[in-house]
């Protein structure tokens, strides 16, 4: 059975809390104390551990680069600086097609770590070139007296350059490097970037988790930023993504995701944009629940509460009202907060 034994320090709106989960646990209390704080934590940690979670960050790095490399297009560049930042491009174009690849056909990460690496030194190669004709391009810009005049430009190209060769120089791919910058995205992600209690005079905020089999990790904050000196996580086990529903009126939402784009795929790190994400995956051959040995008894609920049909079709998602004669269909956004909660779960489930 699940057992987790969870402390939370000035989250949220969480002063402090010591709380043990252990298989189906109900947290109760008043409006406003914390309660689904807990299960964005728990829900946080979860998808900063999952399983192949190093595609997703690295696909962060390529966007990240891919935004300094059009902004610098952007600008006045010359023509041989220009033809450098085209290829910069066209190897990053082929890097995020090999990614789709390694997403549709997985491989173990020693062996992505390879496409990366291969990746990051052929592109350090040429944001050295690049770096190299800009300095050489802005010695010509100075007068008879070798004073050099200020261009906005030359400043800005050397600001994205200096960012891109920072991003490749992070080894993300150290494995404390890589649970490191997901679990700070997914709680940025997760909290708006706004991780520790706001009320509080108390800059540092800590996460302790331990679980049954002696998994356990510590994440401290120090004014929303993760520590990493503090932290530490003694994980031997993976993670599959939870999730998580602390609000049923999602469903009304099903055409409406916010989404984060990198390389032309959708990654939703926050808890209810990766749910809406789910149950527009209407026609996905995973069934969620599908390694839960009570599947029967979850059918035969569902069942029972949700006796009509579920409809999904594009912007439109409807409840086909059962024993009518009308033959009427109902908006999913017109049922009951308690309908709606199962009818997600009959979604999932199907």
């Amino acid at each position: 059975m699940f057992k987790i034994i969870l402390n939370i320090e000035n989250i949220g709106i969480i002063a402090n809390a010591d709380i043990k989960i252990e298989g189906v646990t109900v947290i109760a209390g008043s409006n406003s104390s914390g309660k689904s704080t807990v299960g964005r934590v728990l829900y946080a940690i979860g998808t900063s551990l999952a399983e192949s979670s190093y595609i997703k960050l690295f696909k962060q790095k390529l966007n990240i680069i891919d935004n300094e490399l059009n902004r610098l297009k952007k600008i006045s560049l010359d023509e041989e600086s220009l033809a450098i930042a085209e290829e910069a491009t066209a190897l990053l174009d082929n890097m995020s097609y090999i990614i789709s690849m390694l997403e549709e056909h997985p491989t173990s990460q020693k062996e992505f770590e390879n496409q990366s690496i291969n990746f990051s030194n052929k592109l350090k190669k040429i944001i050295n070139s690049l770096e190299e004709t800009v300095i050489t391009q802005s010695l010509t810009t100075g007068n008879l007296e070798g004073e050099m005049e200020v261009d906005l430009d030359d400043i800005l190209i050397r600001m994205s350059i200096k960012e891109i060769k920072k991003i490749l120089d992070t080894d993300i791919l150290k494995e404390d490097n890589l649970k490191f910058e997901m679990l700070q995205s997914v709680f940025n992600n997760e909290f708006n970037s706004q991780i520790s209690n706001l009320t509080s005079n108390n800059l540092k905020s800590t996460i302790s988790f331990t679980e049954v089999n002696n998994n356990s990790g510590k994440l401290v904050f120090i004014e929303d930023v993760l520590d990493r000196e503090a932290s530490t996580i003694n994980i031997n086990r993976e993670f599959v993504r939870p999730i998580f529903i602390d609000d049923p009126t999602v469903i009304d939402e099903i055409s409406e995701s916010i989404r984060i784009y990198l390389g032309g795929k959708k990654l939703s790190y926050n808890h209810k944009s990766y749910l809406i994400d789910l149950l527009k995956q209407t026609n996905s051959d995973e069934n969620v629940f599908s390694k839960k040995k009570n599947d029967e008894m979850i059918n035969a609920i569902l069942k029972e509460v949700i006796d009509g049909n579920i409809s999904i079709n594009g912007r439109k998602s409807f409840y086909e009202i059962p024993y009518s004669d009308r033959n009427k269909k109902l908006s999913l956004s017109n049922l009951s907060t308690g309908m709606k909660s199962f009818s997600i779960l009959s979604i999932l489930k199907n």
